[in-house]
């Protein structure tokens, strides 16, 4: 049974045409409420995106910083390791045992990561024939004040002092 242009535009009395149309299970849009509830959704969603994002960049740079620190500290111990005695490695400690450094190796500038480096040198530890090498790589960046502790053990087989 068609129905006439005329009448679907005259609701009963006291009914307006979308409530009409929302009983019978044919809603034309969305109501307020739904739109708020969708908003909500959406903006939680956004800001933990973001939170996840920026905890993403720090944890990033932070381990770049451990990576940088660990060359630092390992080419230190190749350095000490290519004196053949350990009278010399004492004398190398003591002409450098702390120093700052970048990223690249040279001197620190204002607004970046400064590394600092500290060299120790425990004689006849573990053994008396051997020698402990401490070093302490610090640096201050995104997740606040780190460092790193490397020890290397050298043997005097036959190096003598």
């Amino acid at each position: 049974m068609p129905i006439a242009i005329s009448n679907i535009s005259k609701a009963p009395k006291g009914q307006s045409l979308k409530r009409d149309n929302l009983k019978r299970g044919n809603p034309t849009g969305f109501t307020l409420v739904e739109i708020l509830v969708s908003v909500m959704i959406l903006s939680v969603g956004l800001v933990s995106a973001i939170f996840l994002q920026v905890l993403s960049i720090k944890q990033g740079t932070n381990a770049d910083n451990m990576t940088v620190a660990s060359l630092i500290a390992e080419s230190e111990i190749e350095r000490l390791k290519t004196y053949t005695k350990f009278n010399e490695i004492t004398s190398a400690i003591d002409d450098d045992p702390t120093s700052s450094v970048n990223r690249s190796g040279g001197a620190c500038q204002p607004n970046e990561t400064c590394f600092v480096r500290t060299t120790e040198y425990h004689s006849g530890v573990p053994t008396t024939r051997s020698h402990t090498i401490v070093i302490t790589v610090s640096w201050s960046g995104a997740t606040g004040a780190r460092n790193i502790v490397y020890e290397s053990v050298m043997t005097d087989l036959n190096l003598g002092n």
